[in-house]
């Protein structure tokens, strides 16, 4: 038990890292960079939980597929050129 949590916490670190840089950039402008982490991100959390022997319990995984769908609604957000997709980066952080 006490590897799985070392395991998550060690992954749940990288991903805050992750966001951090993904909401960096897109504070700053950087709407590629932005998009990038964000897919990156989103990948990395999705090939987590579907593992066979996740660190995550079947609670914290629909927690994840929360956050997943939210960082692609973003994603979304910023790449529509029309704008018609708004969810902010305000909302994202909170």
């Amino acid at each position: 038990m006490a590897v799985a949590a070392t395991e998550r916490r060690k992954l749940v670190d990288s991903w805050t890292s992750s966001f951090a840089a993904a909401t960096d950039f897109d504070s700053w402008g950087q709407i590629v960079e932005a998009v990038d982490e964000y897919e990156r991100l989103a990948k990395r959390i999705k090939t987590e939980i579907a593992a066979e022997r996740s660190p995550f319990d079947t609670n914290q995984c629909a927690t994840l597929w929360k956050i997943v769908a939210c960082l692609e609604m973003r994603k979304k957000s910023i790449k529509s050129e029309f704008g018609d997709e708004n969810f902010s980066l305000e909302q994202l952080k909170s």
